[in-house]
């Protein structure tokens, strides 16, 4: 799954005390978010034999994930 956050940082940043400077009375512009279904997503969806394995492992707490993993799946995909 992917999530797009189409907000804008600059109209965050006066919240945060980022720019003093800044008027309080700008408005803020606010983009639209979306969201993706990956394949796997569907994959899953697909297979509810898969998804009630996983759900299984994670109710029983026996559900690992590799940290190094999700970075390394994290940095490819912002890679390719």
């Amino acid at each position: 799954m992917q999530i797009n956050n189409l907000l804008q940082s600059n109209s965050i940043a006066p919240d945060l005390g980022d720019s003093p400077q800044a008027p309080k009375s700008n408005p803020r512009q606010c983009g639209q978010d979306s969201v993706q279904i990956s394949s796997l997503a569907s994959q899953l969806t697909a297979d509810p034999s898969k998804l009630s394995q996983l759900q299984a492992a994670y109710d029983a707490g026996t559900y690992n994930i590799s940290p190094s993993q999700i970075a390394n799946s994290i940095l490819n995909a912002l890679l390719s």
